[in-house]
């Protein structure tokens, strides 16, 4: 799936003129919040007080997130332009 999902972006790329420097990408992947979640509820019945922070931090930065793109009025989970380093 990798190889041709990189052969469309590959050719999508070579449509823009060779010395033209941008082009934007936007990548598409799951919700990590679920994950986090279900990862925090097993490292709080293990006790392993270290990971149990580590991913309250995680899902508060995923929250956080949500809450300046809910501001900016956006009604996607796709970050902002700013958020994608240019290639």
């Amino acid at each position: 799936m990798l190889c041709f999902v990189r052969e469309v972006i590959e050719s999508r790329i070579a449509t823009y003129p060779s010395e033209s420097l941008e082009f934007s990408l936007l990548a598409l992947h799951d919700d990590p919040l679920p994950a986090l979640q279900e990862q925090l509820a097993v490292a709080q019945t293990t006790e392993d007080r270290s990971q149990v922070v580590e991913l309250m931090h995680k899902i508060s930065d995923e929250n956080a997130k949500r809450e300046r793109w809910a501001v900016s009025g956006r009604t996607t989970h796709f970050p902002p332009s700013a958020d994608i380093p240019s290639v």
